[in-house]
């Protein structure tokens, strides 16, 4: 609903369904428009009134209650009742509209969902003839790693860089790096011609690299930082026949042996297996390893039993963490059973015992655990409002700290020592988590990159690179 003046008369206009209607506001007698909705599966979704040329226009938003993410922004001059068709614009579902500026140089604001990513448009209706000219909104980060390298801290982030309208299209999306202590960017940013999720940064005979792996693809690529210029690829993909429903989604990098080793995850439909490269060869050292229906997470860490692997399964209402001891070639122990699905984990050291900490799915109240590599045992149940998800993070060290997303949009940090927690606020979706020894919390939304700095028992974010 919105409030003006048509010729004159102070008018309320609203909008519901398909319909538009006009009020007088100081009799309630309806004044008759020939307004019909563009598109019969459209509804309007919000509307402005304003002036255009001395002429009273309606601002409409809609969308498609069904599918959503598609809609329309629709004009209708309310003085000559008409639709203003060169205005009409369809940038994605629309969920807000506003007018402002002068009757001579009208400006709209657009706010909606494109393809599931925030997105606010900036529409000079008065020069530009509705040709869109979006405020662009930092790229939406679909994964984020962090890296230390001699004195540098790395952060590296996948950026989509197109708004897709189609969600069986590709998702043009670029690596992108910064220095974590200044901002400055490192390097050129590096196109790729689908949505990067699987990520890791490390040197190799004393070059900087990063590690990439996209969905609808069997390859990880390697990036030399500084140059932006290929190092080779890890092809999950020889000796196979079809490679087409392959998708990287997960790469950790861990040093063992006096090697630089890469550990991948792939996944064909619900089928997932892990890999393990040679990176100063780009050779297959190890797999397919724990291959199976619904591997849904992976973490490695080299530790005192050897380089350990573990790998999260589960679907509906149970799920199991399984361990493989690639030193020693065999499993480290029998599966530890879980009664949810487990979407994420990570292995670390405390109190003389190596751990793992999972997330589980579809569970509020037991969503992270920390189990017992030794003994399969859980040593402790955090509790908090979460919900288990793919998105984990741990900083290592004698005083590790969790960090999962929460179901009101915070950080959650736990100490697992303590099982004491603290929160941070981001305010939108946490699409990927890494974390840095000093404990800065990196995080990727549809928004953009963050680093939230904790400050006692609070926190403030620091400058998004």
């Amino acid at each position: 609903m919105a409030i003006g003046h048509l010729e004159g008369q102070a008018v309320v206009v609203s909008g519901g369904g398909t319909e538009l209607r006009v009020w007088d506001l100081w009799t309630g007698e309806e004044i008759p428009t020939g307004f019909r909705i563009n598109k019969s599966d459209l509804l309007i979704s919000s509307l402005a009134i304003g002036q255009l040329n001395g002429d009273t226009i309606a601002v409409l938003g809609t969308t498609n209650d069904v599918t959503t993410r598609r809609g329309e922004v629709d004009v209708w001059d309310l003085t000559n009742d008409k639709r203003l068709d060169h205005l009409l614009w369809a940038p994605g579902e629309v969920s807000a509209v506003a007018l402002a500026g002068t009757s001579d140089h009208p400006l709209m604001v657009v706010g909606g969902d494109t393809h599931g990513h925030g997105a606010v448009h900036l529409l000079d209706l008065a020069n530009q003839q509705g040709q869109a000219s979006p405020i662009p909104p930092a790229a939406p980060v679909t994964a984020v790693t962090f890296a230390q390298y001699r004195d540098r801290s790395i952060v590296a982030a996948g950026v989509l860089t197109q708004d897709i309208q189609n969600p069986f299209a590709r998702f043009p999306s670029e690596l992108r790096l910064w220095d974590a202590q200044t901002g400055q960017r490192l390097g050129p940013p590096i196109p790729h011609t689908d949505l990067i999720r699987g990520m890791a940064v490390t040197s190799v005979d004393g070059r900087l690299i990063a590690l990439t792996g996209t969905i609808r693809s069997a390859q990880v690529r390697l990036w030399n930082i500084e140059t932006g210029a290929s190092e080779g690829t890890l092809n999950h993909a020889a000796g196979k026949e079809d490679e087409t429903d392959l998708s990287v989604a997960q790469v950790e990098v861990v040093s063992h042996d006096d090697r630089q080793l890469a550990v991948t995850l792939t996944k064909d439909g619900s089928f997932g297996e892990v890999w393990v490269w040679d990176l100063t060869s780009n050779e297959l050292v190890a797999g397919p390893l724990l291959a199976k229906s619904f591997l849904n997470a992976m973490a490695v860490a080299t530790t005192r039993q050897g380089l350990l692997i573990a790998a999260g399964y589960g679907y509906l209402e149970s799920g199991e963490i399984a361990l493989w001891n690639q030193t020693t070639g065999q499993a480290e122990r029998d599966p530890v059973p879980h009664a949810w699905p487990v979407h994420a984990l990570e292995i670390s050291a405390w109190e003389g015992h190596t751990v793992v900490v999972s997330s589980s799915a579809f569970n509020e109240r037991d969503g992270l655990g920390i189990w017992s590599v030794q003994t399969g045992n859980k040593f402790r149940r955090l509790l908090s409002d979460i919900r288990g998800t793919g998105v984990l993070a741990m900083a290592p060290g004698p005083h590790p700290l969790v960090a999962v997303p929460a179901l009101d949009r915070q950080i959650r940090l736990w100490h697992p020592l303590t099982a004491s927690e603290q929160c941070l606020f981001v305010g939108a979706a946490v699409h990927a988590l890494a974390m840095s020894p000093d404990r800065h919390v990196f995080v990727g939304t549809p928004a953009g990159l963050a680093c939230l700095r904790r400050r006692g028992n609070s926190s403030a974010p620091a400058a998004n690179p």
